[in-house]
């Protein structure tokens, strides 16, 4: 077996294959290494098994009927420790929403207006994918109960984009190729119906209709199972190797097979495989993870045996014996449906010792098993059991509690994280793949009619390293309100908003309002950087829009901004000035001591010069309260 696999690695390389040859050599690979890692898959089945305990579904513990299940006693699962402890993990650390948060440094306003609209986006995109719930099933029925979990992102033969979690059953690795984890082959075995092949490859309609009738396709690899309408397809990815840009640069490849077909072959550049993962515990070294199930397995295994023999011991206690004389030993003849046994005696009675029926060191063995299982995996017996500690009642002390019951999963806590985010960032791959007009809208409820944002709105590049989690706490009800406390006593509103967001906490509408006049100058700035005339209006935020209209003249004066930047922005300065403190009106003609020139009369000045007695400099111009860094050179023109 491992000089087949060998000669299936070195000289069958299926990437280098011709093209409408790859399933000649995908098929064979791919069947010949399940079959070489059968333990491995055969362990996950077993995994599932010791927590789906239920004899329609599982194999392991079904029987025929009733007596060939007691034949098998000592694997009867009375108490289920795996299944305890997978629950409370799951409730405990994937309960919680995450919204998506971007980040931006060093970002000018659109930039940041685009990160703001991304962001309503993604977790847009979210909740139409519905990402959270198939997020938990990875996190519980991959990684915490066979080691990881996945969801494939991917986009169908129908345009459309599609999440949906996958068992690390049906992806096959080499181990022996995968020492860091890391596969530069990865390929995805799955079963699919005869008629959605040929729907979504009608010009292969023929060949997967002959697909699979020759020959003995009963079972896959040895062990799985197939329905008779059901065909074998192998999805496979080779990473390419280099920049594209180099000249080294070997392309990757992507197919899709079926016996006899290459439905799909096409180059793939990307340097990543469309699956989101997440590992419980990362193994020394290899592809496949170490999950919660399989470090209490052993626990559990033990247990099974204890709650035999005590059951055991307590029904053979449980059957009394009637002791009768020697004459009326035809009763045990006559006697039938009775508990127990009957006994004959001749001459004196005979004495039972009543013993216990279990020993102690039974008992204390049972719940020192359950005790190192729940130390194995770290959950609180407390938690498990859904109980609180006496004298924690507060909301403050309830959510310290929370949080130091759940630091030993602070890993895996982060893990998920990590697992919600990179399904979001595939899916906002595939909208790239799929552009402006193929990508999903989002439409957002506004009182002016919705408003649908676009992916050729919300494009951004290094999504993956902006891209960070936030807890949805704050959005529930109770957390809303809790914040709106918190805004009321650091004063960023006001009491009576308070007291309105008390009824309704809508604190996005009412903060959104407070922003407004800082955005609008935020924008007014963006228009004049882009090279736009913009004057300033009188209801805008004049006073705080000089000085940020300042701060930005001298960031990007020293930055080498062109001169009919920094003039727009000074002519703005001034204008702005000028509306909140205008020049005084002009003294009328017959005013004292503003008689005719001549003789006895005064003297005019120089050209331009106010008239005596009126205050001198650009200060006079501006008026008296104008702010002191108003260019001079940029006055505001007389009437």
């Amino acid at each position: 077996m491992a000089r087949a696999l060998m000669d299936l690695t070195t000289s069958r390389s299926w990437w280098n294959a011709a093209k409408g040859d790859v399933h000649r050599t995908v098929l064979p690979y791919v069947r010949t290494v399940e079959n070489y890692q059968a333990e491995l898959f055969d362990k996950f089945i077993k995994l599932e098994s010791t927590y789906d305990t239920n004899p329609r579904t599982n194999r392991h513990t079904a029987g025929s009927n009733l007596s060939s299940r007691l034949g098998r006693a000592k694997s009867i699962v009375t108490e289920n420790l795996i299944a305890c402890n997978v629950d409370t993990v799951a409730s405990n650390v994937a309960d919680t929403d995450i919204r998506a948060r971007i980040q931006t440094d060093g970002a000018d306003w659109s930039h940041q207006r685009t990160a703001t609209r991304l962001e309503g986006y993604i977790n847009g995109l979210s909740k139409l994918f519905d990402v959270g719930e198939k997020c938990r099933i990875g996190f519980k029925a991959g990684a915490a109960m066979k080691g990881t979990g996945l969801n494939k992102v991917w986009i169908d033969r129908f345009d459309e984009v599609r999440v949906t979690p996958v068992p690390i059953d049906n992806i096959v690795v080499d181990e022996v190729e995968c020492r860091d984890g890391k596969p530069r082959q990865l390929h995805y075995r799955d079963f699919f119906d005869r008629e959605d092949l040929q729907a979504q490859f009608p010009d292969h309609a023929e060949a997967i209709a002959r697909a699979q009738t020759s020959g003995n396709w009963r079972l896959w690899a040895g062990y799985r199972p197939m329905q008779s309408n059901e065909i074998i397809c192998i999805e496979s990815w080779r990473l390419p190797i280099g920049p594209v840009k180099h000249p080294n640069h070997i392309p990757g490849r992507h197919t899709l097979t079926i016996d006899g077909c290459d439905l799909l072959d096409e180059p793939y550049e990307k340097t990543f495989y469309p699956f989101s993962k997440m590992v419980w515990n990362a193994p020394i070294w290899g592809f496949y993870g170490i999950s919660l199930a399989e470090r209490i397995l052993p626990h559990q295994n033990l247990l099974n045996r204890r709650n035999y023999q005590i059951n055991r011991s307590l029904d053979l206690k449980a059957d009394p014996t009637t002791y009768v004389h020697q004459g009326d030993q035809n009763l045990a003849v006559k006697t039938v449906n009775q508990i127990g046994s009957i006994a004959v005696y001749k001459v004196a009675l005979p004495q039972t010792v009543d013993h216990q029926a279990v020993g102690k060191e039974t008992y204390d063995s049972r719940q020192e098993i359950k005790n190192d299982a729940y130390n194995e995996s770290g959950v609180s017996r407390m938690a498990a059991q859904a109980v609180k500690p006496a004298g924690i009642d507060s909301a403050d002390g309830l959510r310290e509690y929370r949080d130091q019951t759940t630091q030993r999963f602070s890993i895996q806590e982060k893990a998920f994280e990590r697992f919600w985010l990179d399904t979001l960032w595939l899916v906002l791959d595939c909208c790239r793949d799929l552009g402006g007009t193929k990508a999903p809208d989002i439409v957002k409820v506004s009182k002016y009619g919705n408003k649908r944002i676009k992916w050729s709105e919300v494009d951004m590049d290094d999504l993956k390293i902006e891209m960070v989690a936030a807890s949805t706490i704050a959005d529930t009800p109770a957390g809303r309100q809790q914040r709106v406390v918190e805004l009321a006593q650091a004063g960023v509103i006001t009491l009576d908003e308070s007291r309105e967001l008390m009824e309704h906490p809508d604190i996005t509408r009412v903060l959104s309002v407070y922003n407004a006049m800082l955005e609008d100058i935020e924008n007014t700035i963006e228009r004049i950087l882009e090279g736009e005339e913009v004057v300033p209006e009188p209801f805008q935020n004049l006073d705080v829009g000089i000085k940020l209209m300042q701060k930005e003249y001298l960031l990007i004066k020293n930055n080498g901004a062109p001169e009919t930047v920094l003039e727009a922005m000074t002519d703005w300065i001034s204008i702005a000035a000028n509306i909140l403190n205008p020049p005084p009106p002009p003294p009328p003609m017959g005013m004292p001591g503003m008689g005719p020139p001549g003789p006895g009369g005064p003297m005019p000045g120089p050209l331009g010069a106010p008239p005596p007695g009126m205050p001198q400099g650009p200060a006079a111009q501006l008026g008296a309260g104008a702010p002191s860094f108003a260019p001079a050179a940029y006055a505001p023109m007389q009437a």
